[in-house]
């Protein structure tokens, strides 16, 4: 009890000196647990993402201008024959095109909302996994007949009807008269052609996979029929197409698309090329932050070291009446040892509460809030104390070998 007690006082001798070098070790522990926490949280919300997609087999296909200039006025668009086309191939086990209506306003008696809407076939809802919670999805005589029918998402359905049932109910979309049929659980697997938040995944055609919620999906005829006049150069043509086909089949499936697209308009990546972009730029991101917080810790440690090399030449008359009394160089070192260990670890505690407060604050602004992990706790603190050893090793090691005479003269 007598060491623990020895090395409480001499920390507590110079309180500035103490705090300063406890810095390093506290940003260290907080750099690596706070980024480690998000670096998860951000893993686990992109697999959400990528599950919500449904198998493994999914292939995406979105409109993209050649990458030759002068291939760019005879580029055309993903069309309804080409849907038609890819998904009476045998090697395809499913498929829906969708034409994007943006975020039109839907409107009822109850309230308006903007939301995405799509345009879709039936195959949508099983290969996106929708769940539903009311009434039924629209059918193939819906898609063929394009009728005015429409499945909305349950945050729109509890805008556009906060008191009552929305199946049977009709809303508005761009002015024109819906009745909905279903309502859908759960968020839309959008594939975007413009600039994400970050998190967001992407794909060699700079195009990012995002969850927005769901707003409407309509039959693609009915969106292609109402719509067309307000982009009159889109009549009958797709925004993008997905399709399900097993792995061995892929290059079947774009040897198909080449044939159709010789020009190479469009843009392909399936959801195993997703997995891997997602592996590769989680391999970096903590990549980043270990080297973030190995700088902090490497700052905290010369901290550390410079601080006790400075205390053992400041208490040099100590150690010599410690020896000459009959201390050996052995308590020597475990007293200067225990002093840097103590630096490191009450550092690391420190700074495993700072974590701590900054993920609990993270979690109030951020959705999925970041998961706290014991595992980023106890590599934080481990860290913490190896950065203490390694620091006082040296000083400790200086202070038990000095001679007794030697040092009595200082």
């Amino acid at each position: 009890m007598d060491l623990p007690r020895k090395t409480a006082e001499a920390l507590r001798q110079n309180p500035l000196r103490t705090t300063l070098t406890l810095l390093g070790v506290i940003f260290g522990v907080t750099i690596f647990v706070s980024l480690q926490c998000i670096l998860d949280s951000l893993a686990a919300d992109t697999m959400g993402y990528i599950s919500q997609l449904g198998n493994s087999n999914l292939i995406i296909v979105v409109n993209q201008p050649p990458s030759n200039p002068a291939d760019r006025q005879a580029a055309r668009r993903l069309s309804f024959q080409d849907y038609h086309t890819i998904a009476g191939q045998a090697f395809v086990t499913r498929a829906t095109p969708l034409v994007d209506l943006s975020w039109p306003a839907l409107e009822s008696p109850g309230g308006i909302i903007w939301a995405k809407t799509m345009g879709a076939d039936v195959d949508n809802f099983a290969m996106f996994n929708y769940a539903l919670s009311d009434g039924a999805f629209f059918t193939k005589e819906n898609v063929r007949t394009s009728r005015c029918v429409a499945v909305i998402g349950s945050r729109c359905a509890a805008v556009l009807f906060p008191n009552g049932k929305a199946v049977g109910q009709a809303i508005l979309i761009r002015g024109r008269s819906f009745t909905v049929v279903g309502v859908c659980n759960g968020d839309y697997p959008a594939y975007e052609k413009r600039a994400m938040t970050s998190g967001s995944l992407k794909d060699g055609g700079g195009h990012s996979l995002m969850l927005q919620y769901l707003g409407a999906l309509i039959p693609y005829t009915t969106a292609n029929a109402l719509f067309s006049l307000e982009r009159p150069a889109a009549w009958g043509t797709i925004d993008e197409l997905y399709c399900e086909a097993e792995p061995e089949n892929h290059r079947m499936f774009e040897n198909t698309l080449r044939i159709l697209h010789p020009l190479k308009d469009y843009a392909m990546t399936t959801q195993l090329d997703i997995f891997a972009q997602k592996e590769a730029q989680n391999r970096k991101m903590r990549v980043v932050s270990f080297m973030l917080a190995g700088m902090a810790f490497a700052i905290g440690g010369l901290g550390i070291f410079s601080i006790m090399l400075s205390t053992v030449h400041q208490r040099l008359r100590e150690i010599g009446i410690k020896k000459a009394v009959g201390a050996a160089p052995l308590d020597i070192f475990k007293q200067f040892l225990m002093e840097a260990l103590a630096l490191s670890v009450a550092g690391g505690a420190i700074g495993l509460v700072v974590a701590v407060a900054a993920n609990l604050a993270l979690h109030l602004l951020l959705t999925p809030a970041p998961a706290m992990s014991p595992w980023h706790w106890l590599i934080g603190l481990l860290s913490s104390v190896s950065t203490g050893v390694i620091a006082g090793l040296y000083p400790a090691l200086f202070a038990a070998r000095r001679p007794p005479l030697e040092a009595l003269q200082c």
